[in-house]
C-alpha cells in the first residue's frame, strides 16, 4: 500500500487519535507533519482546536472552536459540527448563551 507523502489528512487523523488517548507528545508530530503539508487546512486548524481542548482545557480550545465556526468551512471529519458544539456547550457550562450564532 502507498500512502501520498502529500497528504494531510493521514496525519491529522493520528494526531486526533492520540489526542484523544492522552498521548500528546506523539500527537504533536503528527500534527506537526500536518502542518507542514497544508497548514490552513480546515482539518488541520481543526486538530489544533482538538490539541487545546486535550493538553490545555477549555479556556484554550474555546477560542479556536469560535474561529472554526465563524469561518464556516467545510465539515470535514466534524471539523465544523464538534467546535460548534463546543461553543454551544462552553456557553452551557458558563451560563452565557451561543446566542451571536
Amino acid at each position: 500500500m502507498q500512502i501520498d507523502p502529500q497528504d494531510h489528512e493521514i496525519p491529522a487523523y493520528i494526531a486526533e487519535v492520540l489526542f484523544r488517548l492522552q498521548m500528546p507528545e506523539i500527537a504533536r508530530e503528527y500534527l506537526n507533519r500536518a502542518r507542514s503539508i497544508k497548514p490552513s487546512a480546515p482539518f488541520v486548524r481543526y486538530i489544533e482546536f482538538v490539541a487545546a481542548h486535550a493538553e490545555f482545557g477549555m479556556q484554550a480550545a474555546l477560542p479556536l472552536a469560535w474561529q472554526l465556526v465563524e469561518e464556516g468551512s467545510e465539515d470535514r471529519k466534524g471539523s465544523w459540527y464538534e467546535p460548534m458544539m463546543y461553543v454551544m456547550m462552553a456557553g452551557d457550562i458558563t451560563g452565557t448563551q451561543a446566542a451571536t450564532l
